[in-house]
Order: structure tokens, then sequence, then C-alpha cells
């Protein structure tokens, strides 16, 4: 089956992210135990993180030797995996995520609030406070047996901020989101935020194109600039859409206000066309932020796209912080050539297909048809729907004549830009002719795959293994140099991919710290491991739409971008490759979670363990520390290729940690 980006956007999306600081083990015993356990684990992962970068040759004077360890492991933890202490492990008591469809909704729109939480016996069901401008709510929401919870949300007749509030299933945890609730006749809404970042996004995009004039010669500048035309008439044509849907939400305001009301259905279409569009925006408003500077605030809340960590992306396409020996070469036309292709990925998302669903929803509301059984089983769950005489006054249900008058011009607009757009989307022209006509006439490119296998095994001093966890990783591999180059040439790229699978094990009853720190005295029970979310190909590799990095790095799970360089000398026919600080590494939530019950004096406690994860550019770089040079060979017809495997061991099979690295490395020059 024919995989794409457009699945992973909606999964990103629908993904909740852990919201919560999830807790170490032995607590509620004693807190010197438990500090005790804590130090330990820490610093067992602190070690095995450490001896990744560097292993000393010569075994010192062992209060000098942890001090080097202590200052290497402080400085490995605050460049590789960032300054967070919620990186390491800590303490507490119950887990709960809270997740909204939308951050902003007009006023008497439902909102679907969703999230996980643990289920165990009597603790099956999370506890959501919605609390108004005016009024406060208490609804209790039954979790699944897979550890989620769903429901939506229809009293929203206030205008203002809501805070909505969910409390784990054992009632130890909290977590929160913002939700802005508007009247439906506003001048700031969600189709004014897309056509104000659609339109920035052009801005930058006719900048970067700019840029190129004095490195391209005028014919193909002359070309690059019709493209653009072509797209800005393009989004012209979305602009032109959005703005007949705000009149048409101006229109039904009134008609509200008139005292007529909101049918069922049209409430439900209304409330997926605004999350559509909403949704739409901060997409676009998260990439303008990583493409552009950190002085760019992002108008939605950071919670709301937490599948990349925006700030961490501010600098894009600078050049990489340098590694030990050597300093990366200086930016070039491919790396211009790519920022002009970047600069795309605002748009990217924008296709034929979005707008042909969006306007979907606009026929729906004209028919006044109902929504998809499987959505509205999910409207009308948990909080009993409202009729239609609760949305509205009492002038009478909207007609069919009145709202097929009101879209009229939408419904138009829609299918003109459905036109317009064809399979090529908004900047798909200006992608296709950076990529197929300046990229091959300036530049030469080596292309490939990269396979990463980690695995991490903890020991007890019976040689039991009580903690093991294994990463499974794919990434294309990429590195471009202007053709004019020759000797040793020197090439940009980068290692772009995600982890495919996760396995985790760990059994508290044989650490030996943890048994240390509760004295033997409490009985444990294990009741789940949850391991994050992934999936089973590198979207890098698969991206027949031409997303871009930035719009793939957004979309998908246990991602990760890796600036890299390389020098090739045409002499010896060897490549060598440097691994800089990765630019996108692995967010804070990826961890494997432990999920388990402390009988203490025979009263149950619900207890959580985060066991961190080590960042791919660290174990990538580990596995390539002692090889770093390969052999450039040809096949019978003459390209140039590298197909390399490199295998580390840290540590032995049998010693308290061990590691175990690999890297399959294919690359050919196009």
């Amino acid at each position: 089956m024919k995989k794409n980006i457009c699945l992973l956007l909606f999964l990103a999306m629908s993904q909740m992210a852990y919201s919560q600081v999830i807790k170490n083990v032995g607590r509620g015993i004693k807190k010197d135990a438990e500090w005790r356990i804590e130090r330990k684990i820490r610093d067992k992962i602190d070690q095995g993180i450490d001896s990744l970068e560097k292993l000393p040759k010569k075994r010192k004077n062992k209060k000098e030797q942890e001090k080097a360890v202590a200052a290497q492991t402080q400085r490995s933890q605050t460049t590789l995996m960032g300054s967070s202490e919620n990186e390491m492990p800590s303490e507490g008591e119950g887990f709960v995520t809270i997740k909204l469809s939308t951050p902003f909704t007009p006023k008497g729109l439902p909102v679907t609030i969703s999230g996980i939480s643990l289920k165990y016996k009597k603790w099956n069901a999370v506890t959501v406070v919605i609390r108004g401008p005016k009024e406060e709510e208490e609804v209790k929401v039954e979790v699944s047996d897979s550890g989620n919870y769903l429901f939506v949300y229809n009293k929203l007749q206030e205008e203002g901020e809501y805070t909505i509030t969910a409390t784990s299933s054992d009632g130890k945890a909290n977590a929160a989101e913002k939700l802005w609730v508007t009247d439906w006749d506003q001048v700031k809404d969600e189709t004014k935020d897309l056509v104000d970042v659609t339109g920035q996004a052009f801005r930058r995009l006719k900048e970067r194109a700019e840029a190129l004039q004095p490195l391209i010669s005028p014919k193909d500048f002359a070309a690059l600039l019709a493209k653009l035309k072509v797209s800005h008439e393009r989004l012209d044509g979305l602009h032109q859409l959005l703005n007949s849907l705000k009149k048409a939400k101006k229109e039904i305001g009134d008609l509200l206000k008139s005292g007529k009301k909101l049918s069922l259905n049209m409430r439900d279409n209304l409330a997926l066309l605004n999350e559509m569009i909403t949704t739409k925006a901060a997409e676009i408003k998260s990439m303008n932020a990583i493409i552009g500077t950190a002085s760019e605030t992002a108008y939605f809340p950071a919670t709301f796209y937490p599948a990349m960590n925006v700030a961490s992306l501010g600098l894009y396409f600078q050049p990489g912080k340098p590694v030990s020996g050597y300093e990366p070469s200086e930016l070039t036309i491919c790396e211009y050539i790519a920022m002009v292709n970047e600069a795309c990925a605002a748009f990217s998302t924008i296709t034929n297909g979005w707008v042909k669903t969006l306007g979907g929803k606009i026929k729906n509301i004209i028919l006044d048809k109902a929504v998809p059984k499987a959505t509205e089983k999910i409207i009308h769950a948990a909080v009993p729907a409202m009729n239609s005489s609760d949305i509205g006054g009492d002038g009478g249900t909207f007609m069919a004549k009145e709202t097929s008058k009101i879209f009229a011009a939408a419904k138009f607009d829609m299918e003109s830009l459905t036109s317009k757009l064809g399979k090529a989307g908004i900047a798909g022209d200006v992608i296709q002719f950076a990529t197929d006509v300046l990229m091959k006439v300036h530049c030469g490119v080596f292309k490939g795959k990269l396979s990463h296998y980690y695995t991490f095994d903890a020991r007890n001093e019976k040689r039991e293994t009580w903690w093991n966890y294994s990463v499974v990783s794919e990434a294309a591999i990429i590195l471009r140099y202007p053709k004019s180059n020759n000797g040793i040439i020197k090439m940009k790229g980068r290692i772009e991919g995600n982890a495919t699978r996760f396995e985790f094990y760990s059994d508290p009853t044989l650490n030996p710290d943890y048994n240390e720190g509760t004295a033997g005295k409490v009985e444990t029970t294990i009741l789940k491991d949850y391991t994050p979310f992934s999936i089973d190909y590198a979207s890098s590799l698969h991206d027949e739409l031409g997303f871009g990095m930035v719009a793939r790095g957004m979309a998908t799970p246990a991602y990760f971008l890796i600036p890299i360089d390389a020098e090739y000398n045409t002499s010896t026919e060897k490549l060598k490759l440097f691994i800089n600080d990765a630019w996108v590494d692995y967010i804070p939530q990826i961890v494997n979670l432990q999920f388990f019950i402390q009988w203490v004096a025979g009263l149950p406690k619900l207890r959580v363990s985060k066991f961190p994860i080590s960042k791919s550019r660290l174990t990538i770089n580990a596995t390539l520390k002692e090889k770093n040079e390969f052999i450039v060979k040809k096949d019978a017809k003459g390209n140039l290729f590298i197909e390399e495997e490199v295998k580390r061991h840290i540590g032995g099979e049998t010693d308290e940690r061990h590691h175990f690295l690999r890297v399959n490395l294919s690359i050919k020059k196009e």
C-alpha cells in the first residue's frame, strides 16, 4: 500500500503527547531510601550515556574517575539530551494526559477532549473539570482497557477563556489545557489566522527565492519567478475561499442573534470545519516558526502541536556545531537551493485532497447532512447531546435554502481552487523546479539509507537482566556539494529519520537498588509497560508527495534530524563522515513507561517509572566513533556507491551494563 505523509499529518494531530512528568521507583517507603534509589539509577544511566561518548583507556584513581565521569556526563546531557531535568528519572504517583481537538471555537460548537490514563480495578475513570467564565462542570469519563479516554463537550455557550483539567484515574496527577470560545463574528478567527500565516509563508518563500539571483543564471531566475507567480495566484484562490467562509460565519451569527437555531447536523459539521481550518493554521504557524527565527512567537499554544520541539529548530540550515577536530564547511549554493524547497513546506500540506475534504464539509453544511456514523458516535458519546433548541433562539431551525445561500460563494471558491491546484498543490511547481533543475545543474548529490540498531542491558550481581530496551530506526542520508569542487570535496547534508520500533523490559524486583530502597518489605505487581508510539518505516524515505523535512518532522513520531559534513578524497577514493549536533532528536516524551502497584501494609499505591531512551544522534555517533571513513566503490556501470556495516560493543554481554550498536549504510551518487 502506498505510504505517504498525509497519514502522518493526521496521526501527529491525533497522537497525544505525554503531558505529565512521570515518576521513579521506590517512593512511599522513606525519603532517604527514595533519594538513594533515584541517585543510583541516575548514575547508571549517566555512566551508560557517558560511555558512548568516551571510554577511558586506563583506569584512573577511583575518585578522579568519578569526577571525570560526572563532568563529562554534565556536558553530554547539556549538549546531547537538553538541559531539562524531565529527561532524567524522577519520582511520584499518577499519570494522565489531555488534548483538545482545537484551542479555539465559536460558541455553541462541540470540542473533543481526549487523553491517556491507567485503568486498574477501581481506577477506571478520569475526572474532567471544565471551568468557564461563569460556570464550572465536572464529568467522569471512563478509561478504556487500552488506557485511552475520549468525550465531546458541547455546552460552550459563553465567550471567553476556559480551563479544562483532567485528573488521573487514581486521583494523583493532573493535566490541563486552555480553550478560547469566541463569538461567531470575530475580526480575528481561524479563517483570518490561516490567511495570515500562509501570507507570511509566501513572503518568506519569495525572499528565499530572490536570494538565489546572484547564484544562478538570469534565465533560471526568470523561470523561478514565473513559478512563484503561479503559486501566488493559487494562494489568492485559497484566501478568497477563506474570506467567503468568514462572511458565511458572520451571517450564521446574525441569524442566531435574530432567534434562529442550528440543527444538530449543522452544528456537528461546523465543528468539523472549524477543527480543519484551526488545525491547518496551527500547523503552518509552527512551520513558519521552524523555518523562521526564534523571535517569531507562536500564536497557538505550544502543547497543541507536541510532535516537535519548535524552539529547537529556530536556526534551520545554520552550520552545525563543530565536532572534535573538524570545522563544518560554509553554506554553498546547494544549501540555498534546499532553503527554497523547505520554504515551500508551509504549503505542502494544502493539497488538492485537503481542499476537497474541506469542500465536503461545506457541502454537508449546505445539505444539512449527518456526519459519518463513526464520527457521530464520538460526538454524541459521554455527554448528552443538546437538541436544536439549545443552540440559538426559538425562531426556527436553519433551513436548507438559507444555508445554501450563505455558503454558495464558499462552495464556488472551493471548486475553483480545486481546479487550480491540480496535483502540484500551491507550491509544487517551485519545489519541482528547484529539485529537478537547479539542484541537478549546480550540485552533485549522494543519497541513500542509514539503518540503526541500539540495545542496552542493565544486570544485577547475579547477572540477571532487570532492565533492557532497544531501538530500531531508519533514516535517509543525503550529502550535497557544488559540482565545481575537485580534489578533496567538502560536502554538507543530513541524516533524517525516525525510530521504527521500540522494545522494553524491566523487572524492579531484580533491581538491587529497588530492593535496597524498599527494604524487601513491599510487594510489587507490574501492571503495564508502554513504549513510545512509532511507525514501521522512515517517513523521509517514503515522501512521494515531496512535503519537505519540516512537514515530515512535525508529522513523524520519534523523529530525528542530524546535520552532517563529509570529506570525499577523490585520490584515495575514501569518504569521511562527521556527525554534528542534532537539530531535532526525540522530544522529551520519547521514554519507556512502566506502571506497577506497590502493596504497602496491604494498601495499593499506583507507581509509574520513566526509563530514558538515549538520543539517536548520541548512539549513531557512538557507533561511528571508531570508524567514520568509508571506501567509495564503483558498480559495473561506473556509478559511485558506499555499502558498509559498522558494529560496536561497549561492555560485555555479562557485565553490569552492556551496549550494542550497529549502523548499516547504503549510499549512491545520483
